[in-house]
């Protein structure tokens, strides 16, 4: 694995394995490069081939690395001493976004259809986005401006009618 990917309030697994069985347990330190991006647990003990899984968790919005270390406490006759490897592992923490309970929607003629609109973090302070179809006339949006208050409901209804022929894509902006 070279790179990670975390979405916010939630983690990713970051599995580290051995190309060979260790003779003793292998202490594995996972550090990452920014805390203020993402965390990493540990540290972890290795006992076979199979290694171990740290859990890496979105902190803030950002870019970090992972780098490890490795330990025994028999170093004369272990398979892996004290060494730090050279590998890192990247990772991407992506920022706030959107999440929408219909990722396509087909309108009969004169229609309405209901759908779910919400943040996936809780919002700092008062956000408002802006609903906008890419093709103007297809289907009109009420409300086509959505509010989310600090504390507030994180999910908002968003009611598309049936205009006229065509298909649209909507952008949140």
């Amino acid at each position: 694995v070279t790179a990670v990917f975390v979405q916010p309030t939630s983690s990713s697994q970051l599995p580290v394995a051995f190309d060979t069985r260790p003779a003793d347990p292998v202490t594995v330190t996972a550090v990452s490069s920014d805390p203020s991006v993402a965390t990493v647990n540990g540290p972890l003990v290795a006992r076979d081939t199979g290694g171990v899984s740290f859990t890496v968790t979105h902190v803030g919005e950002g870019f970090s690395t992972i780098s490890f270390n490795l330990s025994t406490g028999n170093l004369t006759n272990s398979t892996y001493s004290t060494v730090t490897v050279p590998e890192t592992v990247a990772v991407t923490a992506y920022g706030p976004g959107f999440l929408v309970s219909a990722s396509q929607v087909r309108l009969a003629q004169m229609t309405s259809q209901t759908i779910s609109v919400g943040l996936d973090t809780t919002p700092e302070s008062r956000v408002v986005v802006t609903v906008v179809p890419s093709v103007a006339g297809v289907v009109t949006l009420s409300p086509s401006t959505l509010e989310y208050d600090e504390g507030g409901t994180l999910v908002t209804s968003l009611t598309l009618t049936w205009a006229a022929p065509g298909g649209a894509t909507l952008e949140f902006r």
